[in-house]
């Protein structure tokens, strides 16, 4: 097997942006989604899965396995998995010899994106309700500093915000924060709106379920996934 997204949905994304597709496209700014723009079934991305990921009857020709191969990578027998820090712990445990590393783009060119996850803390209306507001200000104030937010993101394996600390990380979550940083931004009223009658989350995972595993016709399938995620980005858009 090639690349195993081990977490469905959330890890499958680096495949589609690395064959160039991907959820929305951005305005000028490259930073503020532009729902018009669906990459989900671009050209380009049609055309490398048909290239890279099918074989000449259409069916996939196993470079690619998008969920619940978790257990093929611990195996020794997946060249990568797209997953995170959860999944870290039972990585070491098995053995396998590994890097972390964003997920290289075509060619070796560039990479590609996956939602971007750092690890922090932070605290709510609960505190003061609860005349608990004092104790909770004093744990930020340590998960704010250096010290605390090293401490956290070795406990966690995430990447912290404080980019002064990056030089003292363990180096896991160093090779967390090198994929994190080609990261996107996770717009969750995007992804979440169902308007089109689906979120991001159970239209990617339709998709790929009919097309990788039920052989079902590669353009087609994503050309409908599409129409409703455009519905779904722009209504997300207006309640960001």
């Amino acid at each position: 097997m090639g690349i195993c997204a081990a977490d469905g949905t959330w890890g499958a994304l680096p495949v589609l942006t690395a064959l160039g597709g991907g959820a929305w496209g951005y305005a000028k700014d490259g930073i503020t989604p532009n729902p018009n723009k669906v990459l989900f079934n671009s050209p380009a991305f049609i055309a490398n899965a048909k290239k890279y990921l099918l074989n000449k009857a259409g069916k996939s020709n196993g470079m690619f396995a998008w969920d619940g191969c978790d257990s093929t990578f611990l195996a020794g027998k997946a060249l990568a998995m797209n997953t995170g820090s959860w999944r870290l712990n039972s990585v070491i445990d098995s053995g396998v010899q590994y890097t972390l590393q964003p997920l290289p783009a075509l060619a070796g060119k560039g990479v590609s994106h996956q939602w971007s996850g750092f690890g922090g803390a932070f605290g709510t209306s609960f505190a003061n309700d609860h005349g608990v507001a004092l104790g909770v200000r004093t744990a930020l104030g340590y998960f704010a500093s250096q010290k605390g937010a090293l401490a956290y993101a070795n406990a966690v394996k995430r990447p912290p915000v404080n980019s002064k600390i990056g030089s003292h990380l363990s180096g896991d979550v160093a090779g967390f924060a090198k994929a994190a940083a080609t990261g996107l931004v996770q717009e969750n009223a995007l992804l979440g709106d169902n308007t089109g009658g689906a979120n991001w989350y159970d239209v990617l995972g339709s998709t790929f379920d009919d097309v990788f595993n039920k052989g079902k016709d590669l353009k087609s399938s994503f050309n409908k996934g599409a129409v409703i995620l455009k519905a779904d980005f722009v209504h997300g858009m207006t309640n960001r």
